[in-house]
């Protein structure tokens, strides 16, 4: 699935902020990536893969949390 936001100031006419979101099931995998851009230009990332069945294990990275299998 494939997800896309986007805030928009009408006064002021431009873009405030953008977030992508895409979430795939492999098999006996979830994979999710998303990514956010705001005005200033920063830009967040996320990223997780887990195994379906045991949603204590996983790999999850990005800029704001990094872990593996649930412990930081």
């Amino acid at each position: 699935m494939f997800d896309y936001q986007t805030g928009y100031d009408v006064t002021k006419r431009h873009v405030l902020l953008q977030h992508f979101n895409l979430t795939r099931r492999i098999h006996c995998w979830d994979a999710m990536f998303s990514r956010s851009f705001t005005l200033g230009g920063e830009a967040e990332y996320y990223f997780r893969l887990g195994i379906r069945d045991q949603k204590e294990i996983f790999y999850e990275r990005g800029t704001r949390v990094q872990s593996f299998g649930g412990i930081q």
